[in-house]
């Protein structure tokens, strides 16, 4: 079976780029997988912590305070 592959930290500056481009693209969903993917590899990551509260609301507040 097929199994994803977490995010390493040298790929994490790249992930962001993507992220905040998402953001500013108005597209939550795609932006809150890649902020969730940071953090599970480098929980105190600032810029993702950021760009996840920055993204349209979506419910984010389940994934951070659940």
């Amino acid at each position: 079976m097929f199994q994803i592959k977490p995010l390493s930290k040298e790929n994490i500056p790249a992930a962001l780029e993507k992220a905040e481009r998402y953001r500013l693209l108005n597209e939550p969903m795609p932006t809150e997988s890649i902020c969730l993917d940071i953090l599970e590899a480098d929980p105190e990551n600032q810029k993702a912590i950021v760009t996840l509260l920055l993204a349209p609301d979506t419910g984010v507040q389940s994934y951070v305070y659940d």
